[in-house]
């Protein structure tokens, strides 16, 4: 049977009739033939060399400075297994316990390696999330909402967003004097949790190499805070007493979230 496989972050193809787990380097054929795991029984191990992705070379006598310990359970190295199926959903929620460092292609990996973006919930409402525009996209209208932050690696994750009219909304805080009705300030995860694998393109990092540390997340959904939460009450007031020549200028006009209280959370 051939099977992708994940070892430590990196993706082989994995044949059980070759025991062998193979993949392309750029333009070199690596290779890790079964036979050099080491059998403890209900399990195969292998020391992992994470520079040349491949078994720990010790013919210096000393091990190299980054290497990853990695298991396999020898019925996964005898018999594979189907890509997408319950059994490789089973065997990364063991991995993930028992830090294999391995993982197979479960569903959420597979659809995401096939172009499937992922989705998040903002307020009730579906957004498709798309980091290599840094963009959400509204999946039932033409709401678009940007990410994009100062350089190409940034993205912003808290913005106000009207409920009502689903879409972001941009508040001028050194001029904004009344209270908007139906706005929250919103606040999405961190764009490895937000697509792991989105992210890694982003970085420069191969497609899979995020997954052990960050993996897909399901029903992704936003942090909705209230404005009465944050310091935009007391900016407004500053902004009223100023407009009325009763003081100066405001002293600060950043919005801060004080004691600020998670409405929902993914």
């Amino acid at each position: 049977m051939v099977a992708r496989m994940i070892i430590d972050g990196d993706l082989f193809l994995m044949d059980t009739r070759k025991e062998r787990f193979t993949q392309m380097v750029g333009s070199h054929y690596n290779e890790i033939p079964f036979k050099v795991l080491t059998d403890i029984g209900d399990f195969y191990y292998l020391d992992y060399d994470r520079r040349t992705k491949n078994m720990v070379n010790m013919a210096d006598g000393r091990f190299p400075g980054d290497f990853m310990p990695v298991h396999f359970p020898a019925d996964l190295i005898k018999n594979g297994y189907l890509e997408a199926s319950p059994d490789a959903a089973r065997y990364n929620a063991a991995s993930f316990r028992e830090e294999w460092g391995t993982l197979a292609i479960d569903k959420s990996i597979f659809d995401r390696l096939a172009g499937i973006l992922p989705v998040i919930d903002i307020a009730g409402d579906s957004y498709t999330v798309d980091l290599n525009r840094r963009q959400l996209l509204g999946n039932e209208g033409d709401s678009v909402i940007s990410l994009a932050g100062g350089n190409p690696h940034d993205m912003i994750n808290r913005f106000f967003y009207d409920t009502e009219q689903k879409r972001q909304v941009n508040l001028d805080l050194r001029s904004i004097s009344a209270m908007p009705e139906n706005v929250v300030l919103v606040e999405v995860p961190h764009m490895v949790r937000l697509d792991p694998i989105g992210a890694a393109r982003v970085y420069g990092l191969p497609d899979t190499k995020l997954l052990l540390k960050s993996p897909i997340e399901q029903n992704l959904k936003a942090g909705i805070i209230r404005l009465s939460e944050t310091t935009l009450p007391e900016l407004i007031r500053r902004n009223q007493l100023s407009m009325e020549g009763r003081s100066g200028p405001a002293e600060t006009k950043r919005l801060e979230l004080g004691s600020r209280r998670i409405i929902s959370h993914g």
